[in-house]
């Protein structure tokens, strides 16, 4: 048996909620029985859908309590029984931050997360693997040696672009490999509890708070931006929808950008694998949600990319569509990409491109669990 921590997954964040996913299905398929636990962060509900066990620990405001020492006087049997694991019987910590290292999130979260006890864990004989993730930059002095630390100490670490490799190499060069977001290889099934086929073959928004909160736009005009987007396609007679992606933020600028185009449909789903599958029968998708375009670009879904970090040029770059990614600032240039893509010989040339690149990506993903297994079940 091995118990595996994993962490950085945020429910009811869906990009995260589908890392989870696509690391349960990976590791599952291992012959090796494996308990995945998870610190009690998000709520029971959430966490029993996916079977997690819950670490004996709290995160609050950034700093975490190990509570090990008021469980481990309960035996083990009886705290398994209730999904409880303590710190000591945790084998291996997976990071799937997606993105938390950087100069935008400041150096607390970095030695909360990892670096405070990454050394220990070491000396205990865990194994630490930092999934594909975005990094970076790192101009803080009190950053770059939290994350010095986690460089030396790590079995494996993968960045998941070249911008990233380049910010961990700066800091201890050769330790970071080169691997891409490694949600496109999850193939989602026609959903079972719910008819999503009336939005088959239709443009796809899905909006971000981000844009606003990390400075790329101001409100007024990234509402702006989508809602221009949607009415040009309406008056070619098209039925663009809005995608919720994640939490109470991106639903407001939905609504508001709904108001402001004669009503547009605001499509709800709780699971993360029914979201990538209506993404996938999209016509063509408009995201400023990373794991939204990992999605999309995975299943052939021509994409334009409006982001407030690199992550997204490269991503784009990674699928040969460096200038779909626009800024929410290029009005113009965004606007005539959307009408583009719409063409239907336009479109799908890019599918033939984009499914293409998808395969090439997929196999990168493979090979990257090829090397996690590996450290995970080494003798």
């Amino acid at each position: 048996m091995k118990t595996i921590e994993i962490k950085g997954i945020g429910i009811p964040n869906k990009g995260a909620e589908l890392m989870l996913a696509s690391i349960l299905e990976a590791l599952n398929d291992s012959k090796e029985e494996i308990r995945f636990v998870v610190e009690p962060n998000s709520s029971y509900a959430s966490r029993s859908r996916y079977c997690l066990y819950q670490k004996s620990a709290l995160t609050i405001k950034n700093k975490t309590y190990d509570l090990s020492p008021f469980f481990q006087i309960i035996p083990q049997k009886l705290r398994l029984k209730y999904g409880i694991v303590t710190e000591s019987e945790i084998d291996v910590i997976l990071d799937a931050s997606g993105f938390a290292y950087g100069d935008q999130w400041g150096y607390q979260k970095a030695e909360q997360r990892l670096a405070k006890r990454i050394t220990a864990w070491k000396n205990q004989g865990k194994k630490v693997i930092l999934m594909p993730q975005a990094f970076g930059p790192f101009k803080d002095a009190r950053l770059k040696s939290a994350v010095a630390k986690i460089l030396e100490n790590s079995d494996l670490i993968f960045a998941r672009d070249k911008v990233s490799l380049q910010s961990l190499n700066e800091i201890l060069p050769g330790k970071a490999v080169l691997s891409p977001d490694f949600t496109n290889a999850i193939s989602p099934p026609a959903p079972s509890r719910v008819d999503l086929s009336q939005y088959y073959s239709r443009p796809c928004f899905i909006p971000n708070s981000k844009m606003v909160s990390m400075g790329e736009s101001d409100k007024n005009s990234y509402i702006k931006l989508f809602a221009d987007a949607i009415n040009i396609l309406k008056e070619k007679g098209l039925s663009p929808y809005l995608l919720i992606h994640e939490g109470e933020g991106d639903i407001k600028l939905a609504q508001e950008i709904s108001t402001l185009t004669q009503d547009t449909e605001i499509l709800m789903l709780d699971s993360p694998i029914d979201i990538k599958y209506i993404i996938g029968k999209s016509e063509m998708l408009v995201s400023s949600r990373f794991h939204g375009l990992v999605s999309g670009l995975s299943q052939g879904v021509p994409c334009i990319a409006t982001g407030w970090s690199h992550k997204y040029k490269e991503l784009m770059a990674d699928y040969e569509m460096p200038n779909l990614s626009i800024s929410a600032k290029e009005s113009e240039r965004f606007l005539s990409s959307v009408l583009s893509i719409s063409e239907d010989s336009e479109n799908q040339k890019l599918r033939g491109v984009l499914l293409t690149q998808a395969k090439i990506e997929k196999e990168k993903t493979y090979a990257m669990w090829e090397k996690v297994k590996s450290i995970i079940f080494r003798a």
